[in-house]
């Protein structure tokens, strides 16, 4: 945890034998954080938006698979909680070490004050947020009118869908800092695809449908 109240989390599952584990499964509840970077060294997650499944798959007698994952602590929010929760398709033997819990703190915000005989200075440190809201407005090509019920994602590590209103806009709320891809879908149009890099606290982007012919 850094000053900028910055999470990190590694999670380490382990086979400690006799035999093959199959079907494992993780279950993750996080309080607090909003997570932008996951790596997992094998197998797929899914961001829950409370937490997430991490699906690692079969692990040999003996081998390990770890996840790491980092992210902002929520404006004004002091610690996060991080429970766990690990399964897989054979029985265990042994199931007190299938689950943990850790809890991390966010330092203080620290206030300094210096008084002299003339001046008083007060200073705050504040927590600075990464996440924006995004607008996608979405045109018709050819009579650049807005195109109303489209299917608008969001994409990198998790996924983020809304639909465009009578005004052709759709707009999300709380999106991670990030390199996304802009994928746009409509009845009787052409898909769209671009990049979009979110790294203000608002963006838009405009989107041009081509109609099918």
């Amino acid at each position: 945890m850094t000053g900028e109240c910055i999470a990190y989390y590694q999670i380490t599952v382990a086979n400690n034998g006799p035999s093959t584990a199959t079907g494992i499964m993780l279950v993750d509840f996080v309080t607090n954080v909003q997570f932008y970077h996951i790596i997992v060294s094998q197998g797929t997650w899914t961001w829950t938006g409370q937490g997430f499944y991490w699906i690692v798959g079969d692990l040999a007698n003996g081998a390990t698979a770890t996840l790491t994952m980092s992210g902002t602590l929520w404006l004004g929010a002091m610690e996060s909680s991080n429970t766990i929760h690990v399964d897989g398709n054979e029985p265990d033997p042994n199931t007190e070490n299938n689950s943990a819990t850790v809890a991390v703190a966010c330092p203080t915000p620290t206030t300094t004050t210096t008084t002299t005989t003339t001046t008083t200075t007060t200073t705050t440190t504040t927590i600075p947020s990464r996440e924006a809201t995004v607008t996608v407005n979405v045109l018709d090509k050819r009579t650049n009118t807005p195109v109303e019920d489209a299917d608008v994602r969001l994409k990198n590590e998790g996924k983020y869908i809304e639909d465009t209103d009578r005004e052709g806009k759709a707009v999300f709320s709380d999106i991670p800092f990030g390199t996304y891809e802009l994928i746009v879908e409509a009845k009787g149009y052409q898909r769209a695809v671009q990049r979009l890099v979110v790294e203000n606290s608002s963006v838009s982007a405009t989107v041009k449908l081509s109609s099918r012919r």
